[in-house]
C-alpha cells in the first residue's frame, strides 16, 4: 500500500515538475526581456538611482512618452540631478539598506512630496 502511495506521489511531483517547466518556458517566451524600454527603469530601485546611467535611463524613458517637450526633458534632468545630489536621498538610501521592509512605493511616495520651505514640491515633475 505505502509502495503504491509512494509511486503515486512521484508521479504527481514529476507531473507537477513538468508543468512548471512548461509554464515558465511558455512565458519566457512571451516576455518582452530584451525590451530597452523595460530594462532602462532600473532607476526605480532606489539603490540604482543614484547611478550614473540613471540620468540617461529617465531622459530615454521620458522620450517615449507622449506629450513630454525637449523643455520637460531639460527640467526632468536638472530635477533628477539635484535629487542625485541631495543628502537626504543618501539617507534614505541608506535607510533603505538598514531597513529592507521599506517598499520602493513607499520611499518614491516620500521622495515625491518633499517639499521646499516655500511649501512647493521640490521634484514637481519627478512626481508626476
Amino acid at each position: 500500500m505505502q509502495k503504491c502511495i509512494l509511486g503515486s506521489t512521484i508521479y504527481m511531483y514529476l507531473g507537477m515538475r513538468s508543468f512548471i517547466m512548461k509554464a515558465v518556458t511558455y512565458v519566457i517566451s512571451w516576455l518582452p526581456l530584451n525590451n530597452r524600454l523595460l530594462s532602462n527603469l532600473t532607476y526605480l530601485q532606489p539603490q540604482q538611482s543614484l547611478s550614473t546611467t540613471s540620468v540617461t535611463d529617465i531622459q530615454f524613458i521620458a522620450r517615449k512618452l507622449p506629450n513630454i517637450s525637449h523643455a520637460d526633458i531639460a527640467t526632468l534632468t536638472d530635477k533628477w540631478n539635484l535629487y542625485q545630489l541631495n543628502q537626504k536621498t543618501a539617507e534614505m538610501i541608506n535607510d533603505l539598506d538598514t531597513n529592507p521592509h521599506i517598499h520602493i512605493d513607499d520611499y518614491w511616495r516620500t521622495v515625491a512630496t518633499q517639499k521646499v520651505p516655500t511649501g512647493k514640491l521640490k521634484y514637481p515633475i519627478v512626481a508626476t
